[in-house]
């Protein structure tokens, strides 16, 4: 195809040459296209109506003599007399004794095999018509006959007639037979490259050409399993051609077709060059130079062509054509159905929301006025609610919602299943739309309904097809997250396991971060106070581990983050045993993470830890932190980087000696921190308020004076050393301390 392709302008530029000197010859101009100096010759011409080119049966005066096949003979005998005629034409010819009754023949077997839809059926009517056309051109005494009187002449010669035949039975054979057929069959078909070529001989023969014999040509160069870039050229040199001849005058079919091939195309020019051809249609209608208008199709294929474009102007251009449909002077023109699909998709595609919102509105009044041109269904809305969905303006969600509306008034209004909002893509789209409108309520309605409708059908592939996605459900649940619902936890919990139980099982059917999302619900429920939040989703955690320990793959890989967020729950609760449920989560990372690294605990986790026992005020809450902290420089060397520990979990340790009141422990965590810092651990110095923790162990202390004068001067030299400027509570606590000194010392005194 690709090596035919590449002659194409060769070989179609010769042509038009050629028969553009052939105009020049019978005193025509060979202009093309809409040239003054051809407009002003063929004005003098009669005018060719499209049903005299584009009638597939004959006029009345050729209709007597038309020859027909008889349909009771069966194939078989059709094609032995295919081959007899084939051979015996070929006898005759060198014994001149082709006769009249032999091209009848040969144009009821080319008739028979115009309705047998085949790639050989094809190629036998052009080997047939091929012959006949040359015997015919070979001996032309042969027309003067009464049989073939009507071969060459009349308003609508017989051979032209055939040759539509040909052509059209042709046509239908190249759309339906795709590449590889085609490089497979035995019987390939011929491209419209090499039709074309096969036109121009039957031409040169005598064969009259009428505009459907190059309309029939272009509709089938625009199939798709064959469309190519230079398509759309080959269609406009097609109709230049046409232009210079009154018989191929292009008609309205013509040059839709046309403006088809560049609404195809994908050359940047193609929606200007559209635009180009239906005014030059318009032109020549206007200065009656052809005789049909434009009509609804050809307004709507200009219409495809210009909306496919990305530029704005040429959106507007389109909807400034669009709104002439309303007023246009053509009898045949008005906007329909197709009209407003096409405006509303181009606008969408430009997300210019407000308009193609618009001009459904438009299309909702129109149908309850009872118009006739406009059809109105639910796959309008669908298409535009799903890409209002994708949307990330709030604005057009509400206008999502607002069409939605619209359309679930028109189903209660009317009961006509045309409108069913429950429609899947709408359906699914406005999950979307209320997941990220914040009413999770309804989303989660909708979801349920999809979800009835999955469980109902038997059959698996449909029920893959009509089942939620994951999306759907991580829409639902992130909607439950941003919720103030007091049960947004339990509500977002509930569609994560039906999410599970419903979609089919593959591997990491539920990804780790909508886990994690209804993990940290139960968080900061507990943070809120609800007493069993923490067991809850620690609960939800064991759930999913049971899931996967039962199925042979995965439903989801827990990792270290959905571990933190039970930790999380656990260090805001109450209870008294949270320490010890968090330390249990720890160790089983730990444990995991001796087979996989990614599951190592990082510095959050252990500090996560280390805050539910400084929390708590137990006597040996320090050596519970002390020991994690220790946990978390051996993970650092074990290659967890994100383990080495950092300012706040050396908090916690320095917080709970200032809690017990061992200030030389409180200052020796200090030192800790500051040698960290040297070694090149900048996230463990400790900041103003450290400092004002190891005060507070000096306030709490219960030891000697001098002991406590020591590490205050010791916390003085760091403050200095790490050149710290005292806060308003560095400056209370030091006078409460001084105070404290003051108050042991006169006690001390008093008693002695």
């Amino acid at each position: 195809m690709k090596r035919v392709i590449s002659k194409t302008h060769h070989t179609l530029s010769s042509f038009v040459f050629r028969q553009s000197a052939e105009s020049r010859a019978a005193g025509r101009p060979a202009a093309v296209g809409s040239s003054l100096d051809y407009l002003r010759w063929y004005a003098s011409a009669p005018l060719i109506s499209s049903k005299e080119r584009h009638e597939p049966t004959f006029q009345e005066q050729n209709r007597s003599v038309m020859p027909h096949f008889d349909p009771s003979i069966s194939d078989t005998e059709w094609r032995e007399r295919t081959e007899q005629l084939l051979q015996s034409a070929r006898a005759q010819e060198e014994a001149d004794a082709v006769t009249p009754r032999t091209i009848i023949n040969m144009e009821q077997t080319i008739r028979y095999w115009t309705t047998q839809r085949t790639p050989e059926a094809v190629n036998n009517c052009f080997k047939l018509f091929d012959l006949m056309i040359q015997q015919l051109h070979d001996r032309p005494e042969l027309l003067k006959t009464r049989d073939l009187s009507y071969f060459y002449t009349g308003n609508y010669p017989r051979a032209t007639h055939l040759l539509n035949a040909v052509l059209d039975a042709w046509r239908i054979q190249f759309e339906l037979q795709d590449k590889k057929r085609m490089e497979e069959s035995t019987h390939t078909l011929l491209n419209p490259y090499r039709v074309v070529d096969r036109v121009e001989h039957y031409a040169k023969r005598g064969v009259t050409m009428n505009c459907r014999v190059y309309s029939i040509i272009m509709q089938a160069s625009l199939c798709d399993k064959h469309f190519h870039k230079d398509t759309p050229i080959v269609c406009e040199q097609l109709l230049n051609y046409m232009l210079q001849n009154p018989h191929t005058m292009p008609d309205t079919v013509a040059f839709t077709t046309a403006i088809r091939a560049w609404g195809k195309s994908s050359r940047p020019e193609a929606a200007e060059r559209a635009e180009q051809m239906f005014l030059e249609l318009v032109n020549l209608y206007d200065s009656n130079l052809l005789q049909d208008p434009p009509n609804t199709v050809t307004y709507n294929t200009v219409l495809d062509a210009m909306c496919r474009s990305t530029q704005r102007d040429v959106m507007q251009r389109a909807h400034n054509l669009f709104c002439d449909m309303r007023s246009s002077p053509y009898p045949q023109v008005a906007p329909n159905t197709i009209s407003y699909r096409i405006m509303i998709t181009g606008w969408a595609s430009i997300q210019v929301m407000d308009k193609a919102c618009s001009l459904l509105h438009e299309m909702v009044q129109l149908y309850q006025t009872g118009s006739t041109d406009v059809q109105l269904d639910a796959t309008f809305f669908s298409k535009l609610i799903s890409i209002l969905a994708k949307s990330k303006e709030r604005q057009n969600h509400i206008r999502a919602r607002e069409l939605y509306q619209v359309l679930q008034r028109l189903h209660q209004e009317t009961r006509d299943a045309r409108f069913s909002p429950d429609e899947l893509f709408t359906t699914r789209a406005m999950i979307i739309v209320y997941s990220k409108l914040q009413q999770p309520d309804l989303a989660e309605a909708l979801l349920q309904r999809l979800e009835k409708q999955a469980l109902r059908q038997r059959d698996a592939s449909k029920r893959k097809n009509i089942s939620p996605k994951r999306g759907h459900y991580r829409d639902v649940i992130f909607a439950w997250s941003k919720s103030n619902d007091a049960k947004s936890a339990e509500r977002a919990e509930r569609v994560l396991l039906r999410m599970i139980h419903v979609l089919d099982a593959e591997h990491e059917l539920v990804d780790k971060f909508t886990v994690d999302t209804v993990l940290a619900l139960w968080f900061q429920q507990s943070r809120k106070g609800q007493a069993d939040a923490a067991q809850r989703g620690e609960s939800l955690l064991r759930r999913i581990q049971k899931s996967n320990d039962e199925k042979s793959l995965s439903v989801c890989q827990l990792g270290r983050s959905s571990y933190m967020q039970v930790m999380k729950g656990w260090a805001s609760s109450t209870q008294s045993a949270a320490p010890e449920h968090i330390m249990k989560l720890l160790s089983e990372l730990e444990q995991l993470a001796s087979s996989d690294l990614d599951m190592m605990p990082t510095r959050a986790h252990y500090t996560i830890a280390a805050a539910a026992w400084m929390k708590r005020k137990r006597p040996g809450a320090a050596a519970q932190i002390r020991r994690l902290l220790d946990d978390a420089h051996r993970a650092y060397g074990q290659g967890c980087e994100d383990a080495l520990p950092d300012k706040a979990l050396y908090n916690t340790l320095v917080h709970s000696h200032a809690q017990q009141g061992d200030v030389e422990e409180a200052v020796k965590t200090l030192n800790e921190m500051v040698i960290q810092g040297d070694l090149g651990n900048v996230h463990a110095l400790p900041a103003i308020g450290e400092l004002n923790l190891a005060l507070l162990a000096c306030l709490r202390s219960e030891g000697n004076k001098a002991d406590v004068i020591g590490c205050l001067e010791s916390i003085r030299l760091l403050m200095h050393q790490l050149g710290l400027s005292p806060n308003e509570r560095t400056k209370n606590l030091l006078l409460d301390v001084e105070r404290s000194l003051a108050d042991k010392k006169r006690f001390v005194t008093q008693g002695k």
